[in-house]
């Protein structure tokens, strides 16, 4: 069982209902959280580039026993997963410098094959900020992020039990 806890910043309490985050610039729709244990990164993020977010508004939350989560702590983990763009051997030829440092220039995740294997997906970004920010489909990532899209591998840790720490 994961018995991790993540922090879902915007809500006091989960509700299945709950509008997903829509995809954008390379990030996919889902359910975005952050692990517990990390959720001060983000708290900071927002506090050094003055981001408008409320970050006092939150709830706790475990992963089902059954969820299968991607995790993604490196570029090697998301080549099994990556869809080459129209452009891929045009772009090659004329900056092949770029693709000797980033095997994932010109490519895109392929959301349909990671969405039938997994419930969703973790990127660490701790310990491994440079690599991973330096490609194109992770540089919209600030701090360790878990994004999920079937709602129903969310168990809502009630606060007294969170507060305490349990679990990580």
């Amino acid at each position: 069982m994961n018995r991790k806890i993540y922090r879902h910043y915007g809500a006091e309490h989960f509700d299945p209902t709950h509008k997903l985050c829509p995809g954008y610039m390379g990030k996919p729709e889902g359910f975005y959280a952050c692990p517990r244990k990390t959720a001060a990164d983000w708290v900071e993020y927002c506090r050094t580039y003055s981001l408008d977010k409320d970050t006092s508004v939150y709830f706790d939350f475990r992963l089902a026993r059954r969820a299968k989560i991607l995790r993604i702590r490196s570029v090697e983990d998301i080549l099994p997963y990556l869809i080459r763009d129209d452009d891929y051997e045009e772009q090659k030829k004329e900056f092949s410098i770029l693709f000797e440092y980033d095997a994932t220039k010109c490519c895109h995740l392929d959301m349909g094959k990671i969405k039938s294997r997994f419930d969703g997906m973790e990127v660490y970004m701790t310990n491994n900020w440079g690599e991973m920010h330096n490609t194109d489909m992770f540089y919209q990532y600030d701090v360790d992020t878990l994004v999920v899209w079937n709602l129903d591998k969310i168990i809502e840790v009630p606060k007294t039990v969170s507060k305490k720490g349990g679990g990580i």
